[in-house]
């Protein structure tokens, strides 16, 4: 597989994207983030420019963990490259 090119990775918080082609999305405002961030639950998206492949990952913020899963406890999940 072909090194990962940083040039084509995008992320998203939500619907708002925060980094565009490797660097900061030139439409991002932090009032935007902090938007999205102050939300119970925000969905956070990577996208590698590598095709059509996805994987989802649960995960808690501890501080607020009301799941009873800890570090220890949540299931290891595969990578796929």
């Amino acid at each position: 597989m072909p090194d990962l090119d940083v040039e084509k990775i995008d992320v998203y918080l939500d619907d708002v994207c925060i980094t565009r082609q490797g660097g900061r999305a030139a439409e991002y405002e932090e009032s935007q983030g902090a938007r999205v961030m102050a939300q119970s639950e925000i969905t956070i998206r990577i996208e590698l420019g590598r095709g059509e492949v996805s994987e989802t990952l649960w995960t808690t913020d501890s501080r607020t963990n009301t799941s009873g899963l800890t570090p220890s406890t949540v299931p290891e999940v595969p990578r796929v490259c």
